[in-house]
């Protein structure tokens, strides 16, 4: 379902507005030691688990704390370290989630005689490769339903608080969130300049 409504609302944006950039942006896990909890990685590569990929261009360089690297897109956000070290090994990639290569598809779709729009996808790291996020918290962290979407932070702060396992769990998303909004706002400066560029 997320998916689809990725693939979905990406291409209402683009029929309708024809933007110049498409960025995907959101929490991902790590699949390489290199990446600590709070780094940004951006996508130079998307592939999924059934043999798709797609090459992305980044403009963006890397940086202290922030890497361009292939990510992957499962199906489901991997549960434990096992799950992790399989998909690593089976696609070399860096960063799992679950959207953006519905994304990344759309943005390539675009007719050949149709305005170019760029595409980047960005995902803050909120586990690294070696630990498991609580199997109840990666629906709200990872993979939130159509009904969950517009109460995730709701429900993620009502579930954080009554249950200490998810204390560590909330301080994180919160710092990640911080840095990736941070890191985002560089970001579509840069992009802007560029854009600008581009026009004179």
């Amino acid at each position: 379902a997320g998916f689809a409504r990725h693939r979905s609302v990406a291409q209402t944006l683009l029929d309708e507005h024809h933007p110049t950039w498409i960025l995907s942006v959101g929490f991902g896990s790590a699949l390489i030691e290199e990446l600590n909890a709070g780094d940004v990685s951006l996508a130079n590569e998307i592939c999924d688990t059934h043999g798709n990929s797609l090459t992305v261009k980044c403009p963006i360089p890397e940086s202290k704390r922030v890497l361009v690297r292939k990510h992957v897109v499962a199906d489901t956000h991997p549960h434990t370290t096992a799950d992790k070290v399989a998909l690593a090994e089976t696609t070399a990639a860096a960063v799992v989630d679950t959207t953006g290569l519905a994304v990344a598809q759309v943005c390539a779709d675009v007719p050949d005689d149709a305005p170019r729009t760029g595409f980047l996808s960005m995902r803050v790291i909120i586990d690294t490769a070696s630990e498991t996020v609580p199997s109840n918290a990666v629906p709200m962290l990872f993979e939130p339903s159509d009904v969950q979407q517009n109460t995730v932070i709701g429900k993620l702060k009502k579930r954080f608080k009554r249950d200490p396992e998810f204390d560590p769990w909330k301080s994180r998303a919160n710092e990640a969130a911080a840095n990736m909004n941070r890191f985002l706002v560089s970001v579509i400066r840069r992009l802007a300049e560029k854009i600008d560029r581009t026009r004179i």
